[in-house]
């Protein structure tokens, strides 16, 4: 009897997990794979080790677009700042490739003669590359080097700030702006679509508390000469220009990311024409 009374416990315990006779397996979940982002990147050297001298990456910003598993780059290049390259050479080099498993593969396009090859890792989030570069042929023949690459997810929205006068080192006066206390606003749109390695921007700006003679711009869109679009994002940096309301002042800005918050941008700007002629200024921006 109670050898019987132990067998059926025996067999229905197991019977819960995997059934009688049977031995329990517990399934691992699936590994997730992380999942390219199209859009906007900064990239900059990987960190050091040692003394290693850091070796540049021939490019600083750009659009990458992500279809399943092909990958396609525009990226503003920094091969023209070297001396042996041509400086009439256009800014941008295109690549192409595949993403798969994290791992990450692309080839550029000749550019005078330079072809560059990418392969690394992706960020588990998707939002981050690790890899290493190297170029064949051209002005920057045999050279290699690491990388990071990260997505700057769209600037759309709005941002305000306060301005203040520039330092006397970087305006080169002492003098007080006419800008200084002025409520600034921008009201931005990011286009989904790159047009090469920037992606432009749209919108307006609100300033108001001067004596300027204007409260109000427009982002120019008529295309530049020589800039991807008069306003834009590529990578961590803005450029606009904005006509303004009084029709004789323009407003020129660059702005990068602030170094205290991810949520601000710092925004150094500067007045062609009207009454603040020259008049520089600069503004802590802040996401509302």
């Amino acid at each position: 009897m109670h050898a019987r009374r132990w067998i059926a416990v025996g067999c229905v315990l197991p019977l819960v997990f995997a059934g009688c006779g049977g031995a329990s397996k517990v399934t691992d979940p699936p590994a997730t794979t992380p999942t390219l982002l199209s859009g906007n990147w900064a990239f900059e050297p990987a960190p050091a080790l040692g003394t290693t001298p850091v070796v540049l990456p021939p490019f600083i910003s750009g659009s990458l677009s992500v279809n399943g598993t092909q990958v396609s780059a525009d990226l503003l290049t920094l091969l023209l700042v070297k001396s042996s390259c041509p400086i009439t050479s256009p800014p941008d080099v295109t690549l192409t490739g595949s993403v798969a498993n994290g791992q990450i593969s692309l080839t550029s396009a000749s550019w005078n003669g330079v072809v560059i090859t990418l392969s690394g890792n992706v960020g588990p989030d998707g939002q981050s590359i690790s890899a290493n570069w190297s170029a064949k042929g051209g002005c920057v023949d045999g050279q290699s080097g690491s990388f990071v690459g990260n997505y700057i997810a769209p600037v759309a929205g709005a941002w305000t700030g306060t301005a203040s006068s520039l330092p006397s080192q970087l305006s080169g006066t002492s003098a007080t702006s006419p800008l200084n206390g002025a409520s600034v606003t921008f009201q931005l749109q990011q286009s989904p679509t790159p047009a090469g390695y920037a992606f432009p921007l749209s919108g307006t700006v609100t300033v108001a508390g001067t004596s300027c003679g204007f409260t109000h711009g427009t982002l120019i869109q008529e295309p530049a000469v020589v800039l991807p679009e008069p306003s834009y994002i590529t990578g961590s940096t803005w450029t606009i220009i904005a006509q303004m309301d009084d029709n004789k002042s323009v407003l020129i800005a660059a702005a990068v990311p602030a170094p205290s918050s991810t949520a601000q941008w710092l925004m150094v700007f500067n007045v062609l024409g009207g009454a603040c002629d020259g008049a520089p200024a600069q503004v802590t921006l802040t996401k509302q």
